[in-house]
């Protein structure tokens, strides 16, 4: 990260650079083919690439399957999604970052990249969102379809699209 940019503390700003604690969080998010990642507040990106490489290995095992699913006839066939559509049609990690000089950052790093192009990166303030429908508080393992519903709808109404999600 240039020296130029200060983190603003106050409004949570702290960068993820231990690698350990990247590798854990990965890890532990047992990311699968068929996931599209949220990540709130990618700031430079130390995490959010470690997201991208986990969403490619995912893909790469679901492909595998796909294949093994086809060769034998025994197996189910594979989801009308395989491996290969997905390739094409979905970014796999979707980060929402208020700060715009993190966004250019994050630019800047994925720029002209495979991982790039996996992302959407959306410039806008979630916390605002999240504040004004009263979901600030609330774990996301507490939201039920409704509230994730209505959290979508809040999202659109304020300009932030999930496309190809």
């Amino acid at each position: 990260m240039p020296k130029e940019i200060k983190l603003q503390h106050s409004l949570g700003q702290h960068l993820l650079k231990n690698p350990l604690v990247t590798a854990a969080m990965i890890e532990k998010a047992s990311i699968k083919s068929t996931d599209v990642v949220l990540e709130i507040g990618p700031g430079t990106g130390n995490l959010t690439l470690k997201l991208l490489e986990a969403a490619k290995k995912a893909l790469a095992s679901a492909h595998r399957l796909a294949h093994t699913n086809r060769t034998r006839a025994l197996r189910p066939a594979p989801p009308p999604h395989t491996a290969r559509h997905m390739r094409r049609s979905r970014e796999w990690v979707v980060a929402v970052e208020h700060d715009g000089r993190m966004v250019v950052e994050l630019q800047k790093r994925l720029h002209g990249t495979a991982e790039g192009r996996r992302l959407q990166l959306i410039h806008a303030d979630v916390m605002k969102v999240l504040e004004e429908t009263g979901f600030a508080e609330e774990r996301t393992a507490k939201l039920d379809q409704d509230d994730f519903l209505r959290l979508l709808a809040a999202f659109n109404a304020v300009g932030i699209h999930f496309a190809g999600c």
